[in-house]
């Protein structure tokens, strides 16, 4: 049976990005942008269609997490 693959941590990398390390020791390092980008709220993708309504041009490039 597989290990199921759950987030051990999740930090920041660095002043643009964030690493998640999970329970099976990989770690991936991720842009804070990507991140913001694929939000699945009704504000940022259509809750009829599933279209993306977000437009990834309209991001501020400094988006951070308020926490962790």
């Amino acid at each position: 049976k597989q290990m199921e693959k759950t987030p051990k941590k999740i930090e920041p990398a660095s002043a643009t990005d964030l690493r998640v390390t999970w329970n099976s020791g990989e770690t991936f390092t991720v842009p804070y942008l990507d991140v913001r980008f694929a939000c699945p709220c009704a504000g940022c993708v259509d809750e009829r269609t599933g279209k993306r309504t977000l437009v990834r041009e309209t991001l501020d490039p400094a988006v951070r997490p308020d926490n962790f």
